[in-house]
């Protein structure tokens, strides 16, 4: 049995994933204005959680029977920031009133970092995931 068919549909559940990091990340931001914030700094929260499951996906694409090992669980969290990073350029140059945000990669490193040693930690304690 190939695992590649396999590998592949996991890859493009993280494309699509990234994809909507993308289009959440670069929509204007009067798109979220008439939200109400329940409390501050909700908008981290939400950095560090969408980052957070990035970094989840792509170790369950790479290796989803097994704990990722930490070099995989490096590049997870290296791609993550790194994304995240390019979506905060492309907000500071594309028209839609967003802006970069240090605090948001900290977040996104952040959730990054805590989501790798889960996965890590989960495919140790059950080899079946």
């Amino acid at each position: 049995m190939n695992p590649a068919p396999g590998r592949a549909r996991r890859l493009v559940v993280c494309a699509l994933y990234g994809g909507v990091v993308a289009v959440l990340s670069l929509v204007p931001a009067r798109t979220f204005q008439e939200l109400p914030e329940p409390f501050p700094g909700l908008d981290k929260i939400c950095h560090f959680a969408l980052y957070g499951v990035f970094a989840w996906l792509i170790l369950w694409a790479l290796r989803p029977a097994a704990a990722p090992g930490w070099r995989a669980a490096v590049a997870a969290i290296l791609f993550c920031v790194a994304y995240g990073t390019l979506m905060e350029c492309l907000q500071r140059v594309l028209p839609g009133g967003r802006s970069f945000s240090f605090g948001d990669i900290a977040a996104n490193l952040l959730g990054a970092v805590l989501f790798a040693a889960a996965r890590a930690a989960v495919g140790r304690t059950n080899p079946a995931r």
